[in-house]
């Protein structure tokens, strides 16, 4: 009892002097909080299109983020410490993507407002699901325009993390007091400082049927995320026909391409553990049926719709699939330019 009242006593000051008090939720792709799913867990409710479906990697599903006549709801995500804050990528499909005609039907949000903020854990405010953790806004926000389109849509966020640094150190400092008798004598250089993006949504673009609001996806660029397809269900393996045409072999005997091109020479194709994804080594042609094989490039391909998607994939992860090769020590499929990994869903 009396370590809660701590708690209480520690977030009221803390919070007086700027400092935000959230549960950031566990979640298999990155920490999160968001108001309504607090109150959905806490009163074991259920909600048909809750917040976590933003982090499941696939676009027929949603989260409902309000509607056209109340104020729409936000959402604070942790950057995975792995990615360089530099040089982030925020990727959003708005609207409802399990068809064009939901799409249309429901609202899609018209502006995403994107807040900063550092912070910290204490020793101790860790629980199950969740940790409590101090966050303090950095003066720093972005304002991105959505269009009205059903399409992944992706934002480059410059945050300086060495500014960040020295900005948390500074919040800190100013404000140690609020934390003394929690951090147990803890320096603040032992202290781990994290960022949290803070994603607001104004405006709406009106449903031809209803009024909710929705989002569909939410990423960094430590994820790429693609349409699904049925081409690749059965598939067996994937080989190279003649140097210039990609072959699908399926598990009934039937074969069918993939793709084929004269302007370049095919060397190898790998194809992922879970048979959804190739990557295909090539070099280009100096003249038709003239293989230059001074540069091997790579080429990223979607077996569920047998589509390249090297442009989308440099757009929403920064990283060119040029280099890219398939990772060997994971259960999941991740792509590493050995910069950076990448998960592919």
């Amino acid at each position: 009892m009396a370590v809660f009242f701590l708690m209480l006593y520690v977030a009221a000051n803390a919070q007086e002097n700027g400092w935000v008090k959230v549960e950031l939720f566990d979640n298999p792709y990155t920490p999160f909080y968001n108001k309504e799913y607090l109150s959905v867990i806490s009163n074991n409710r259920v909600n048909k299109y809750p917040v976590t479906n933003v982090f499941d990697g696939n676009f027929k599903t949603c989260w409902v983020i309000g509607d056209t006549v109340h104020k729409l709801s936000s959402i604070y995500i942790m950057v995975p410490k792995e990615l360089d804050a530099n040089n982030l990528i925020l990727n959003i499909m708005a609207g409802y993507g399990k068809s064009s005609s939901l799409f249309l039907a429901n609202s899609r949000p018209r502006m995403l407002n994107v807040s900063v903020l550092v912070g910290f854990t204490p020793p101790g405010y860790v629980s199950e699901v969740s940790v409590t953790s101090f966050l303090f806004e950095y003066p720093k926000q972005f304002k991105f325009n959505l269009e009205d389109v059903s399409a992944i849509q992706s934002f480059k966020l410059s945050l300086l993390k060495d500014s960040l640094d020295h900005f948390f150190q500074n919040a800190f400092n100013r404000h140690k007091e609020d934390f003394a008798d929690i951090l147990k004598g803890k320096t603040q250089e032992k202290l781990t400082c994290f960022i949290v993006l803070k994603l607001g949504f104004e405006g709406f673009y009106p449903g031809t049927r209803y009024k909710d609001v929705c989002v569909s996806e939410i990423y960094l660029n430590n994820r790429f995320v693609h349409k699904s397809g049925y081409l690749a269900r059965n598939i067996l393996d994937v080989s190279i026909k003649n140097d210039n045409e990609l072959i699908a072999k399926y598990s009934d005997g039937v074969e069918k391409t993939i793709i084929k091109r004269e302007d370049l020479t095919f060397t190898n194709v790998d194809i992922s553990s879970n048979k959804q994804w190739a990557i295909l080594y090539y070099v280009l042609n100096d003249e038709v049926g003239e293989g230059s094989r001074t540069e091997e490039l790579h080429s990223l391909i979607n077996l569920r719709t047998f589509e390249v998607v090297d442009d989308a994939f440099q757009k929403q992860t920064g990283l060119s699939p040029s280099f890219i090769y398939f990772s060997d020590e994971s259960s999941e499929v991740l792509v590493t330019d050995f910069s950076g990994e990448v998960e592919l869903l």
